[in-house]
């Protein structure tokens, strides 16, 4: 009995002892494919590459059944029109895929984890799908997104930069394609988030941290260009570390949790506007474009306030309102942390006072 048992035991780690050895793609690190062929027959009997997969003269649609983990994808040449990777939930280093007019689909549906991920997609409405996606260094998305998910990616240490138009140079103005549907409603922390072109929603429920890590100088930028215009929620965002930006076809802006910040706040509306602030304390504002109105009925503490609006705006209500929240204001020096010009009234009295110095100047000038 005791030699059965003792068989029994043996029998049973067998295939545990099988499939650890199966789960190893040979002794070689890395692997050159050129077909599909030769790729299920290096991974037929494995779910590791331990170096990286070299793709040459590439051909159609590229599928890994079985791999889990990989250290590396390169596609060298060719011309690959779909990448599906059912299994894999790990990737060492960046997927880099740039200069493929003929993909239109990326779809992995276990990755947890990867690099970085840089997508130029040339074809006509490319699918993105990595809904188990978690954590990530950068994801850089150019194209013309017919669908994207992202429904488990909670952190994006640097860059996450998404732009669907013909030229994605953030301060031109564009000519979008198909407008993008952007849900990531998951996402909590992000180095520096950047949306530029057609966009038609935009939903980041949880963000509550924009750290500006390796970025430029904002950590927010969102262009946003469309047929419509659209509300720019961030319900959580509380914590940021760098400028935000904001402009184009916006219905709305909503910050409720974000109650102080210590660079820029630029707000750009290419159509009117009123826009309403709770934050308490801040550097710089600079609000320009198409506002109508400025609510700021919490602010204690700022720097410098910059309007230049291009419709009628009373200036003199907004020094008013700022004067009893956080003031009193100084005003024999104003002009440093308050400008606003094209305004109703504020800006009038300036042009009758310069009007009247210049006719005093002239007035003098005659009589000498």
């Amino acid at each position: 009995m005791r030699l059965f048992a003792l068989l029994l035991r043996v029998v049973a780690t067998l295939p545990l002892s099988l499939g650890t050895t199966a789960q190893q793609c040979s002794s070689r690190e890395d692997y050159t494919a050129r077909t599909q062929a030769e790729i299920d027959k290096i991974t037929q009997n494995c779910t590791t590459i331990a170096g990286e997969l070299g793709l040459v003269d590439w051909s159609g649609p590229l599928t890994l059944p079985n791999i889990t983990r990989i250290n590396s994808i390169t596609l060298y040449s060719g011309n690959i029109t779909s990448i599906e990777l059912p299994a894999l939930e790990y990737l060492g280093s960046n997927l880099l895929l740039t200069d493929l007019p003929s993909l239109r689909r990326v779809y992995l549906p276990r990755l947890e984890y990867i690099e970085g991920l840089y997508v130029d997609f040339a074809s006509d409405a490319p699918e993105l799908h990595l809904p188990k996606l978690t954590n990530t260094s950068s994801i850089y998305l150019r194209g013309n997104f017919s669908d994207q998910s992202f429904d488990s990616l909670r952190r994006v240490e640097k860059k996450f930069d998404i732009c669907n138009a013909v030229s994605c140079g953030y301060y031109s103005r564009m000519e979008a394609y198909t407008p993008m549907s952007l849900s990531f409603p998951v996402l909590e922390s992000v180095g520096s988030f950047i949306v530029a072109g057609n966009v038609s929603s935009l939903s980041l429920p949880e963000l509550s941290t924009l750290t500006c890590r390796e970025c430029d100088w904002a950590a927010l930028q969102l262009k946003l260009y469309g047929s419509s215009r659209i509300p720019v929620d961030l319900p959580k965002l509380s914590s940021v570390n760098g400028s935000l930006n904001i402009r184009g076809d916006i219905d709305s802006i909503s910050l409720p949790s974000l109650q102080e910040y210590t660079r820029e706040l630029i707000i750009t509306p290419y159509e009117p506007l009123n826009i309403t602030l709770p934050v308490e304390k801040a550097e710089d504002f600079l609000f320009t474009g198409n506002i109508t109105s400025i609510q700021l009925p919490n602010i204690k503490d700022f720097t410098r306030i910059h309007i230049d609006s291009d419709l009628d705006f009373d200036c003199d209500e907004l020094w008013e309102d700022l004067d009893r929240t956080s003031g009193p204001l100084n005003e024999s020096c104003k002009e440093e942390y308050f400008q606003c010009s094209v305004g109703v009234s504020c800006y009038a009295g300036r042009l009758q006072t310069v009007a009247v110095a210049l006719g005093l100047v002239l007035g003098m000038g005659f009589l000498t």
